[in-house]
């Protein structure tokens, strides 16, 4: 019996020694080699049919013969069940051929990853390149062998490195290891200047999603010039797909941002906040505000106490995508009370957002919402029993401002101003300003196709009998041929800009664009966008559109066509846009999209979508879904399909890893609900002050679990977090008062206590209470934090630590 780590290094050797030398299973590895598409990637005689099916299939000349090569293993049956949940339902019954055929075939992996995937199964050890481990990684997410996928990402994020983070992210992206695709991802968007010093070798869409990211650490034109050194034709269209953020942004503080804005946008010539930006509308029997002290309330700046009545908000120029809500005083069970909105469209009905329900909630915890139906513009805060205390209320979610200076009384005349309309189901959007502009814009929408252009714009679209002949490649391609006039492109467009506006481009040159990566139908809808202003059409092709949009960079189109398919948006499509989004690479609706199937599983995927299997296993082992583990498989058992329980054994547990706003305190929650067994101030945090000021261990035990408010005059405080790590995001204070600009202070981070990373510097900059402080990111997991000041003074407030927990304990 192996009950010593000598006796179990033994039994390692002697298992190791045991591969390949018989056994009752044999894994056999099926490669492909010399079949490549004109992208040079090797496909499955699989992937060429079903892209022929599609009519996304290469020229044929280009392709070569497919040959395929077997690798075989002999391995014992019993020791991949005992590793392998996956690999012990194939073998317990005999429904499946690998228990009939006492053999699994496998095509997805290499011999060589399949090979140190086994060996660990036989030693418990692996080793390998940083190319293979990610590859095994996935083989053992697949086959749930959950000491090994761990191991493998440990390994790698050792071995991971700037200059090799473009290698791993295509590695990973392939073989959809999630995990490491963001921590590689994040090394490049960290690290531009190593990680892109020479050209990645990606797929288009993976380079043109770190480009297009608005993430990279560094400036816009340093970015372009990396990319041009790079050479090769097409430096200056990379370039061009460098992206601007957007002017949606998530908040934890809808309406202290909404102050920030209005402040950024030189006050003096505004109106005023309350009544233009945020409107108050205070219920009956409540207490009678000054208008100083309604301003405060209006930017979430002042607490305030509701008694049983109700107290409203309305953004007459902003919207919500509202996620939740949070206060920052605690809330007794014995208050009831409940939070409704309203959207920006329908104006009547009410939708309850969220009710308490008579337990008690914690200061800063996050109160997920009901999802409204669309963006919501209007909050009302009702108490049914007892009364609020002094608190801040905080609306979070996705901000939206349609006018970036609200209610002037003149408007610049090159404003565009955005109306939505829908009518007999299909979706259409509007530029409108004056009628002169719409007579315009009629005048340009029946110029289209009609009166030519000096410009040629070719789609061409591959047939679905490209490869049966490479004798047929002319006929199997069909080109559909839109002439329009360059200016209106250009005016439109940086990027046909830059195309038709220099003699180095063959666009110029030709005066023409041949476009391959999306449809006529598609390309019709944009080039009538720019002729019109307006723009319609099904959830599918206004999602094709909008990539459209961002490729050659026209940012008046997508966001309206983005705000089209949020309208239509609903459970049972969200599926369909997702799918619609992955594929032309459209991170934002991708995104909102796969958050609407995760909030809303039962409608979501009542019945199977048609969904690629790596999608698919997205969402059932994304660990995210609202739903219980037995509520999820019953809807998968629903779908009536053959391969339920391999659908089943997909579902992935919630690890031990979290997002929070609030580190220590999450920790703290960790212990209440634990029973308060034992002590958490030097078992769960300690906290290290300099000399000076004693704290009393009841003061002590608050500052470690962030539950009590803190003053810090010159001089430093840190926290060290025992048996838990954060990767850290940033940081936000609670505070009684903004923090002013005279006040200086800086906030570190180790892993281990002896090389500090500075995460953040204050810049002599007023901070706003609740200011989402993104950190410079440290190289790895952080244990130790330490805020220090070094003039003035922090006053009566609380310390958030944004990031994701996980805990080793």
């Amino acid at each position: 019996m192996a009950e010593t780590a000598e006796d179990l290094d033994s039994l390692a050797r002697v298992l190791t020694a045991c591969f390949g030398k018989g056994g009752d299973f044999t894994v056999i590895v099926e490669e492909l080699s010399g079949v490549t598409s004109g992208d040079g990637v090797v496909q499955s005689e699989a992937q060429r049919k079903k892209r022929k099916r599609s009519g996304d299939v290469p020229d044929s000349a280009r392709d070569t013969e497919a040959t395929v090569q077997r690798t075989e293993f002999k391995v014992w049956s019993s020791l991949l069940a005992q590793w392998s949940p996956v690999f012990e339902k194939m073998m317990s019954s005999d429904k499946y051929d690998e228990s009939q055929k006492s053999q699994v075939v496998i095509t997805d992996f290499s011999a060589g990853a399949v090979e140190i995937f086994l060996r660990f199964l036989y030693s418990g050890s692996v080793g390998g390149s940083i190319t293979a481990l990610v590859e095994v990684a996935a083989i053992a997410d697949k086959y749930q062998v959950e000491a090994l996928h761990p191991l493998c990402l440990r390994l790698v994020r050792k071995a991971l490195i700037p200059e090799v983070a473009c290698e791993v992210l295509a590695v990973a992206d392939r073989f959809h290891v999630a995990e490491m695709r963001a921590v590689a991802l994040d090394l490049v968007l960290t690290k531009p200047k190593e990680a892109l010093q020479k050209r990645p070798r990606l797929r288009p869409q993976l380079l043109e999603e770190i480009l297009g990211s608005g993430l990279l650490c560094t400036k816009t034109d340093e970015l372009k010039k990396t990319v041009q050194s790079w050479g090769g034709k097409d430096g200056n269209s990379l370039a061009s797909i460098i992206n601007i953020p957007a002017n949606n942004e998530h908040t934890d503080d809808v309406l202290n941002r909404l102050n920030e804005l209005w402040c950024a946008s030189d006050r003096n010539s505004n109106a005023a906040f309350v009544g233009n930006w945020v409107s108050m509308i205070v219920g009956p029997g409540q207490h009678k505000y000054p208008a100083d002290e309604l301003e405060c309330i209006a930017a979430n700046g002042e607490r305030f106490t509701l008694r049983k009545g109700w107290m409203q908000w309305v953004l007459p120029h902003a919207s919500v995508h509202l996620q939740g809500f949070a206060f920052s005083h605690t809330i007794r069970a014995t208050i009831s009370f409940r939070i409704h909105v309203k959207s920006d469209e329908d104006g009547a009905t009410w939708h309850l957002a969220y009710e308490s329900l008579e337990k008690e909630i914690e200061h800063g915890t996050f109160l997920p919402c009901k999802r409204p139906q669309g963006l919501v513009q209007y909050f009302k805060l009702e108490v049914l029993e007892g009364e609020l205390p002094e608190t801040f209320f905080n609306i979070q979610g996705i901000l939206q401002t349609s006018v970036c200076q609200p209610c002037r009384e003149q408007v610049q005349s090159s404003q565009v101003l955005l109306a939505v309309s829908c009518a007999g189901g299909v979706f259409s959007a509007q530029m409108l300003m004056t009628k002169d502009l719409t007579s315009l814009s009629g005048v340009l929408a029946a110029c289209f196709g009609t009166s030519g252009g000096n410009f040629t714009v070719i789609v061409e679209e591959r047939s679905a009998d490209t490869l049966e002949s490479s004798n047929e490649i002319e006929e199997s391609v069909k080109r559909t041929e839109f002439k329009v006039w360059s200016f209106l492109l250009t005016r439109w467009s940086p990027v046909f800009e830059k195309m038709i506006g220099s003699d180095n481009y063959a666009e110029s040159q030709k005066s023409q664009v041949v476009i391959q990566d999306f449809s006529a139908s598609a390309i019709e809808i944009f080039l009538r966008f720019l002729y019109s202003g307006s723009v319609g059409g099904s959830i599918a092709a206004l999602v094709e559109v909008a990539a459209i949009a961002e490729k050659y960079q026209v940012e008046a189109l997508s966001p309206l066509c983005l705000r089209l398919v949020r309208k239509a948006l609903t459970p049972e499509v969200a599926c369909e846009v997702f799918a619609l989004a992955d594929c032309f690479h459209v991170a934002q609706m991708r995104a909102e999209a796969l958050d609407l199937v995760f909030a809303n599983p039962e409608a979501a995927l009542k019945e199977r979508p048609a969904l690629r299997a790596d999608l698919l296993e997205e969402i059932l082992g994304s660990g995210l879904l609202c739903t219980s583990a037995d509520s999820l498989k019953e809807i998968l058992r629903g779908w009536g399909t053959y391969d339920t329980e391999r659908l089943e054994s997909m579902i992935k547990v919630g690890t031990e890893s979290e997002q929070t706003s609030d580190a220590l305190y999450a920790l703290w929650e960790r212990y209440r609900k634990a029973g308060r067994k034992g002590v958490f101030v030097g078992s769960w945090v300690a906290v290290i002050r300099e000399q000076g000021e004693a704290f009393s261990s009841e003061d002590v035990e608050g500052i470690a679990s962030n539950s009590l408010r803190l003053t810090l005059r010159k001089g430093w405080l840190q926290w060290y977090l025992l048996h838990s790590s954060v990767h850290l995001q940033g940081f936000s204070f609670i505070l009684g008062w903004d923090i002013s600009a005279a006040t200086s202070f800086r906030i570190w981070c180790s892993e281990v206590g002896v090389t500090w990373h500075l995460a953040y510097e204050s810049k002599k900059e007023e901070i706003i209470g609740g200011t989402f402080l993104a950190c410079k990111r440290p190289p790895g997991l952080v244990k130790h934090l330490k805020l220090e000041v070094l003039e003035g003074g922090l006053a009566d407030f609380y310390f958030n630590i944004h990031g994701i927990l996980q805990t080793s304990v």
